[in-house]
């Protein structure tokens, strides 16, 4: 019994140092928004005329490829962060479920 009370306090240690930042996710996510949306309007007016701006071009190009990037890390944090409360959360309801069988005997 030692040994399963370290591991869950460990698992209890790790949940609290972890908290979920979801302010930075959603930064993340308007920021690389914001970009990808520069990137296209600069690369719209960067063939507008009768000549290609190499260099606005490119530059659009780079926007929209870095923002589209930003946009999924944030989603990326966001359902990394929705899975550990889930998961943390499954592991509470076993733990209570196998105290209650424990104790009473039945569920």
């Amino acid at each position: 019994m030692r040994h399963r009370d370290r591991i869950l306090a460990e698992i209890r240690d790790r949940r609290q140092r972890a908290q979920p930042n979801r302010v930075w996710a959603k930064f993340e996510i308007l920021l690389g928004s914001l970009g990808a949306a520069v990137g296209i309007l600069l690369g719209a007016w960067s063939v507008r005329g009768a000549e290609l701006d190499l260099i606005l071009a490119l530059t659009s190009l780079a926007l929209m490829i870095l923002g589209g990037y930003l946009t999924l890390a944030g989603q990326r944090s966001h359902l990394y962060q929705s899975t550990f409360e889930q998961t943390g959360f499954l592991f509470d309801e076993i733990q209570d479920l196998k105290n209650l069988q424990s104790g009473t005997g039945s569920v």
